[in-house]
């Protein structure tokens, strides 16, 4: 077959039964190069083994380009036909090159003779051009099967072909021609042939597949046309060229350009100058870039904002869409991606939707939801798009057109720079359709393991940890990726959740924001709805993925997935490898963030779990190697100084102005504060922990630093406001610049120090005895100022008094000695005269504990000070080490905290003067109570003749209330038909829906929530079916149902009512 096809190129098939001594092994690999044998699913082809007619016919319908013959009449066993084959066998039969047998029947399984593949060969070439020279007769002959030319300087004349012409890849650059040759089959050209065409011939379909120079083209009918380079002397009846497919035709070049984007299975994508250019590029006020990306738009020189609109993206029908973006938007820029979609039961466009404006540097918000009077047909979710209705009755849409927004503030900033678009689409309950475009073949071995480092978002910043699976999973990827390739980004989780968050929503789950802060730093980055072939796909191409799940670690939970550390309704988590169990079980490799500390993150998760567990399909790829000019406007990081504005206290500073840090005056999730004092790591498993702030308790722009800290060589402190500064994050390091308070002050706990006096405390002073080296030791001065005792009568008033007169370093202490404190801008100067007397009594203060754990509903609190004799005439203080948490009152009385946390509350006695200054602390630990039972409260059940009431009350049998009974919580709804005045009716039935706000929040740290998720076994006491509620009806049925937004509904539904005395 390849001799008479004229297949020359051959490239190593790689089929698994074939060794490389094997006399077939050449011809074999020709015809997997020539693409008409493609082999067994398993890679194996079976050489020795019998063919059957219907594989027969796979290969011939392959070799001929043969398309479905539909006007075939069915064979008598037209069901024994396979999928695989049918199109095949149906082409060869509408050839003729195989028929039935006498009974009617095909019989695709039987095996082929080899007296049938003579024949069919026979039906297939009438002749074969194999050797230079001419072909015909004289007069005109007609052919009825094929012609094959597979030699070079070959005429052929005065031919009438009935059947098909192929000039085969042997023929190279050599010269064809015609003389009075039709062609009513079709033509295939498979060299880079010199052909020529008398006036007499006339070709009625011609395709090339390689650059061929055609003279007297303008006696071809249709002319397709697949890979560039190909010259024509004139133009055919007919000219089609390939998508991007060039050529020369009477000496102009021409291109195919389609008319509209084909999708490839359920996704798109625009990254390429040419499909860019395929859109409108706003009357000029756009160009495409060739250098930037793969391809790019931008706005055009003086121009502010223009609207590219793309061309038609013709898909697969659909319910849901998610679009994804990477752009380069500069400060004082930003891009806005929108969609609208053909609905094919209205036969119309739909409006158009937003993802909303993006840029890492404003405050970005998605479209909220839109209601069925606004937008009739299509809606939006947060990230994903939908086609309202039913979509097994036609409510589905199957082409998109995007209109994406570039915005400048002023002509003089830098345009941003839109450089890839990507879409993606499903419908509820289908596996999505995937073509996938790697170079794995059909059955790779799947085992492989990426290396992705290990966060747990549960060690993050308290106050948004239990809310950004998002951000730590696209902080895992992109640090993977960046690390593999020798450039590790080095971020931190928070750090990307500043990023992804959403302004309007108020989290940080935004699909479409994640993708595109991972784009922001130059990697190709997308939503894909994905299968899981999909998945081991980019796994084994060196992409871990992010994927959308929702699962439980209860073994009796639908969804149950092994390994799990707990359960939750909505959460990503990364998957970085896949293997098979020596029983056969498929595992995939996770990085799950839900995890309690860094070490715990990597985990196993069965295949079969964890696509019952898949939320959509839902997954995040990252492509590994970062796109060329991209990448240059990603979040910034800004060195930051340090200035001491009241003792270890400090203010941030950036170029010279002060830093407003993020504080409880703004929403808690708009920022971080975090530090670490040892080397960081952001790879492995062992990855960094750090200390944070808690920004919902931090008050004013002050950051609490110790000297300790700040003098450690591996400090580094980070500080983010997103409401201030978005797309910012402020660095503090060794290397910058920290600029201290200039105190002179000096403490002791020997001695008491105040109002300029220096007098005994725990230690006498007398003059003429207390020597003068101990008591100097009993004395600290401010870091970094210095301390001297002078002799009466020193005249000491500034720095160089200080630095030059004698002090008194040795003897004993003297009437008229005084301390001075010298700070360290040798500026700042104070003295302390000095008054001998006793030391005073000691004080022992103690508290009945030292640590106290409670939770809200212990508040407000006392503990009882011990120790303070009954002579006492001194002054208590009380004083808490995290007041903007836990607060004391002068009485010592601590109120009710609004978060989870600890302080420790010391009281202070001061010195009566016979006592001595005396303090003791305790520590208080806030946490969120564990809950295992909450008791039903009560409502007014329907009565005859009353108004339905919408009052639910809480039991008293609860030290805490199990819903949130506040914000127009709990909703009371009556179902049912009610008479005029609205009251109830003798023989109606009715419902109620007590809907209520739960008090949980599994990633928050309120003290007001309880730890544990809520589940309905939990309530005790509620209505049961059958119960008589003595007001005329019995109850019917209960349910409780709880949605993602730990809002938990109990409907109760009553038999009809019946009049009561």
């Amino acid at each position: 077959m390849y001799k008479r096809q004229g297949f020359t190129r051959a490239e190593p098939a790689g089929f698994l039964d074939v060794e490389d001594g094997d006399w077939f092994k050449e011809d074999l690999d020709k015809a997997k190069t020539a693409g008409y044998i493609a082999g067994y699913p398993d890679n194996t082809v079976k050489p020795r083994s019998f063919i059957t007619r219907q594989e027969a016919a796979v290969i011939f319908a392959s070799l001929l380009n043969l398309g479905y013959s539909a006007g075939v009449e069915p064979f008598a066993d037209d069901a024994q036909l396979p999928e695989w084959s049918r199109q095949s066998v149906m082409a060869c039969a509408g050839r003729g090159l195989l028929a039935g047998y006498p009974d009617g029947s095909i019989k695709p399984e039987a095996n082929m003779t080899r007296a049938e593949v003579i024949t069919v060969l026979d039906r297939l070439f009438a002749e074969v051009c194999n050797e230079p020279g001419s072909y015909g007769e004289v007069t005109v002959t007609e052919l009825a099967a094929s012609v094959v030319v597979t030699s070079p300087d070959v005429t052929l004349e005065n031919l009438r072909i009935k059947g098909d012409l192929l000039i085969a890849q042997s023929v190279g650059e050599g010269n064809v021609s015609f003389i009075n040759v039709v062609v009513e089959g079709k033509t295939q050209v498979s060299s880079p042939v010199h052909l020529t065409l008398d006036s007499d011939s006339y070709i009625e379909e011609m395709t090339l597949d390689a650059p061929a120079n055609i003279a007297g083209a303008a006696g071809i009918g249709t002319l397709s046309i697949n890979v560039s380079g190909s010259v024509l002397d004139a133009m055919p009846g007919t000219l089609k060229l390939g998508d991007w497919i060039t050529a020369t035709v009477a000496g102009e070049p021409v291109e195919g350009k389609p008319e509209f984007i084909q999708a490839f299975g359920n996704q798109f994508e625009i990254d390429s100058p040419e499909e860019w250019k395929l859109g409108d590029l706003d009357d000029g006020r756009l160009v495409v870039s060739e250098t930037i990306g793969n391809g790019s738009i931008m706005l055009s020189e003086g121009v502010t904002e223009a609207v590219y609109t793309s061309a038609e993206i013709v898909i697969e029908p659909f319910e849901y869409l998610v679009m994804s973006w990477n752009a380069d938007t500069p400060e004082d820029t930003w891009v806005e991606v929108t969609a609208s979609v053909w609905l094919d039961n209205q036969d119309e466009w739909s409006d158009y939707v937003t993802w909303g404006k993006w840029s890492p540097f404003i405050k970005r918000s998605s479209q909220a939801s839109m209601s069925s009077s606004d937008s009739p047909y299509v809606n939006i979710s947060q990230d994903e798009m939908y086609i309202r209705g039913n979509p097994a009755e036609g409510d589905t849409a199957s082409k998109i057109r995007l209109k994406v927004i570039l915005h400048r503030d002023d002509p003089s900033v830098e345009s941003p720079v839109l450089w890839y678009l990507h879409g993606t689409v499903r419908v509820t309950g289908v596996e999505p359709t995937k073509v996938f475009r790697d170079d794995l073949g059909d059955n790779p071995d799947f085992t492989c393991e990426v290396e992705v480092p290990q966060y747990s978002q549960s060690v993050r910043s308290p106050q948004i940890a239990g809310a950004i699976c998002n951000p730590t999973t696209t902080a895992m990827l992109l640090n993977g990726v960046s690390a593999r390739e020798g450039a590790p980004l080095n971020l931190l989780p928070e750090e990307v959740a500043m990023i992804c968050y959403d302004y309007r929503a108020g989290n940080y789950g935004s699909w479409s924001f994640a993708v595109a802060t991972a784009g922001s730093y130059g990697y190709k980055s997308y939503v894909e709805y994905s299968t899981i072939e999909g998945i081991k796909r980019h796994l084994k191409s060196g992409a871990a993925v992010g994927a959308s799940v929702a699962y439980s670690n209860d073994p009796e939970d639908p969804l149950y997935l092994e390994n799990a550390t707990g359960s939750t309704s909505g959460h990503l988590i990364v998957l970085r490898g896949y293997f098979v169990d020596e029983d056969g079980v498929e595992w995939f490799i996770s990085n799950d963030a839900f995890s309690p500390t860094n070490e715990q993150v990597r985990r196993f998760y069965r295949v079969d779990q964890f696509e019952n567990c898949w939320s959509r399909y839902a997954i995040y790829v990252v492509e590994p190697g970062k796109v060329p000019g991209v990448g240059k406007h990603a979040p910034k990081r800004l060195w930051a100084d340090l200035k001491e504005v009241e003792p270890d206290k400090y203010v941030l500073v950036h170029k010279s102005e002060p830093v407003v840090t993020p504080n409880s005056s703004i929403n808690s999730r708009l920022g971080f504060i975090a530090y670490i004092d040892e080397p960081e790591v952001f790879s492995g498993a062992n990855t960094s922990v750090y200390e944070y702030i808690n920004i919902a308790d931090h008050r004013g722009d002050l950051i609490p630093l110790s000297q300790d800290l700040l003098s450690n060589k591996n400090f580094k402190l980070y500080v983010a406001n997103a409401d201030a500064y978005p797309g910012k994050l402020f660095v503090v390091n060794r290397n910058s610049n920290i600029e201290y308070l200039a105190l002179a002050t000096v403490d002791s706990t020997d001695y008491l120090v105040r109002d300029g006096e220096i007098s005994p405390n725990e230690k006498a002073i007398e003059f003429g005895v207390t020597d003068v080296q101990e008591f100097l030791s009993g004395l600290k001065p401010a870091k970094f100022a210095k301390i001297k005792l002078f002799p009466a009568g020193t005249v000491v008033e500034s720095a160089k008094d200080f630095n030059s007169k004698a002090a008194k370093i040795q003897g004993v202490l003297e009437a008229g000695d005084f301390i001075a404190v010298l700070a360290w801008d040798n500026e700042t100067l104070s003295t302390y005269s000095i008054k001998e007397g006793p030391a005073l009594l000691p004080l022992s203060l103690s508290f009945p504990e030292e640590e106290v754990s409670l939770c809200f509903h212990d508040f407000p609190y006392t503990s009882e000070l011990l120790g303070l004799p009954e002579d006492y005439e001194g002054t208590i203080t009380w004083a808490s080490s995290n007041p903007d948490l836990i607060s004391v009152d002068e009485n010592g009385v601590v109120s009710l905290p609004y978060n989870s946390g600890s302080a420790t509350i010391t009281a202070t006695a001061d010195t009566d003067g016979v006592y001595q200054v005396a303090s003791t602390s305790y520590t208080i630990t806030v946490s969120r109570p564990y809950i295992d039972e909450f008791h039903w409260g009560s409502i007014t059940h329907p009565k005859v003749g009353e108004t339905p009431s919408t009052v639910y009350t809480i039991s008293e049998a609860d030290k805490w209330p199990l819903f949130w009974i506040d914000g127009g919580y709990p909703r009371v709804t009556w179902e049912g038909e009610f008479d005029e005045e609205g009251k109830f009716k003798a023989g109606e039935a009715y419902s109620v829906s007590i809907q209520f706000q739960t008090n949980e929040f599994p990633g928050g740290n309120s003290a007001y929530f309880f730890s544990n998720p809520f589940t309905a076994d939990m309530i005790a006491g509620l209505p049961q079916v059958g119960d008589d509620t003595g007001t005329g009806a019995t109850i019917t049925a209960v349910t409780v149902t709880r949605n993602y937004s730990y809002r938990v509904t109990v409907r109760i539904e009553y038999s009809p009512l019946q009049e009561v005395e």
